[in-house]
């Protein structure tokens, strides 16, 4: 199955600062995974022996400043999640988008 986009649809519609807002958020989403994933083994000793074969300085690295804090990382990808989606419903609510105000895109 092949994505096919129309991008005439797009210009004439002016969504292409929305969808490329959207491909943006979804690179991030796979970007915090990836981190939420790594982090998570990264607990593990098992898992901690391959990154310190690779490269230690990395790993020590990794181990003392951001293993400890990953709360406070993960919570930027959270605040941009919700930062987000509170600038596209009120984009919808002033474009008068959707029947009533607290109709969302999906």
């Amino acid at each position: 199955m092949a994505l096919k986009f129309n991008l005439s649809t797009l210009k004439e519609k002016r969504d292409i600062l929305s969808f490329g807002v959207d491909i943006f958020m979804l690179v991030l989403i796979v970007i915090n995974l990836a981190f939420i994933i790594f982090d998570w083994h990264f607990g593990f000793a098992f898992f901690q022996r391959f990154p310190d074969r690779v490269s230690p300085s990395f790993s020590a690295f990794y181990r003392d400043s951001i293993h400890p804090n990953f709360i406070l990382y993960d919570l930027f990808f959270v605040a941009l999640y919700v930062l987000e989606l509170i600038i596209s419903w009120t984009l919808a609510v002033k474009r008068k988008t959707y029947d009533r105000w607290y109709f969302t895109r999906w």
